[in-house]
């Protein structure tokens, strides 16, 4: 039990921009089938406008990770609807038809942060009842034991983390989940309010939109 909150809080540490002092990156896994896909689109011409350049303020910067976030198509109904052929996992299960609430739009011009060297991002997507905030960070910590870092490496069940108000269970409105994909360490957290709230609660619906994430931008380097 204490490895596995050494583990988790391992993970948020990596998340935290700022937070690192002394640190080593992980290197992602540009050989992943998602991974090589985006690259294919991307270097054909195929691949459509990441939304990550009206997120910004200024350019953005060259990342060295996947930059994971939601495309416009993600909400559709039938699996095979992904217009930029871009789904991190295009093979997840159908969802049912209402798996998205119809209170929610199905696109957002997401608010991007960065560092200049591109190591790691924050974007947040705010759908109107739901918003989703996709993290996620290169720099691992010096001090992480090495045998962590070899876990952290690993592909594993992802770690949910609900958050209820009043300790009541049945008023859930806000979940985490820390993921590896790709070989990096990713956040996402998605927030409801009372009239989606049952969407927060919907650990099934949660799987596909992860699974519905999609790389925005992101280039193999050191």
């Amino acid at each position: 039990m204490l490895s596995r909150f050494i583990l988790s809080a391992a993970v948020l540490t990596l998340t935290l921009p700022g937070a690192h002092g002394q640190s080593a990156l992980v290197t992602p896994d540009w050989s992943d089938p998602a991974a090589s896909r985006y690259l294919e689109k991307r270097n054909s011409g195929a691949l459509p406008p990441s939304p990550l350049e009206e997120g910004l303020a200024e350019p953005s910067p060259q990342f060295s990770l996947p930059v994971l976030g939601l495309r416009e198509g993600f909400a559709a109904a039938e699996p095979g609807l992904d217009p930029a052929g871009g789904f991190i996992d295009p093979l997840s299960m159908a969802p049912d038809v209402e798996w998205w609430p119809k209170c929610a739009a199905t696109n957002a011009k997401p608010d991007f942060a960065a560092d200049p060297n591109g190591t790691w991002y924050s974007a947040t997507f705010n759908f109107g009842c739901i918003t989703v905030v996709v993290a996620g960070d290169r720099n691992s910590d010096s001090q992480v034991p090495a045998e962590l870092r070899d876990e952290l490496s690993e592909r594993r069940g992802d770690v949910a983390s609900p958050l209820d108000e009043d300790d009541d269970p049945d008023s859930v409105l806000s979940v985490t989940y820390e993921i590896v994909r790709f070989n990096v360490p990713y956040v996402v957290t998605i927030e409801c309010t009372k009239e989606s709230a049952s969407f927060c609660r919907n650990r099934s619906a949660h799987q596909v939109l992860l699974a519905r994430l999609s790389i925005l931008q992101g280039d193999p380097r050191p």
